[in-house]
């Protein structure tokens, strides 16, 4: 009997310490549908408004620099995610540019982003 209850004890160890941890905890997590895009002339990135099924509400999110895409293109109809606070949208205006405030830099957490 206790050769049975040390087997399971050090079988549930190995099985609990062999699958890799996940944190998701660098962004914030979004899904929805890609409702238009913006070309940030002054940046070189996109500016992506995206109806966030989660909150019911729409995000403006940069994709650029530090972004990572998963999957797709960021043109993809349904996007799916995360974001991280940063990525920056400015634009030409006359003699210079301004900056469009944002939700933040999609893709620029741990998990990244895809599209369908």
């Amino acid at each position: 009997m206790k050769k049975i209850i040390a087997t399971l004890t050090i079988f549930s160890f190995i099985t609990f310490f062999s699958f890799p941890n996940f944190s998701y905890a660098s962004g914030t997590t979004f899904g929805g549908r890609l409702g238009g895009v913006f070309y940030c002339t002054c940046s070189a990135s996109l500016l992506l408004f995206i109806q966030d099924y989660k909150t019911g509400s729409p995000l403006a999110l940069v994709y650029g620099v530090g972004s990572k895409l998963l999957t797709g293109s960021p043109y993809g109809l349904y996007q799916l995610g995360d974001y991280s606070s940063g990525g920056q949208c400015r634009v030409y205006v006359g003699v210079g540019c301004v900056t469009i405030p944002t939700n933040g830099l999609i893709g620029g957490g741990s998990v990244g982003f895809g599209t369908s």
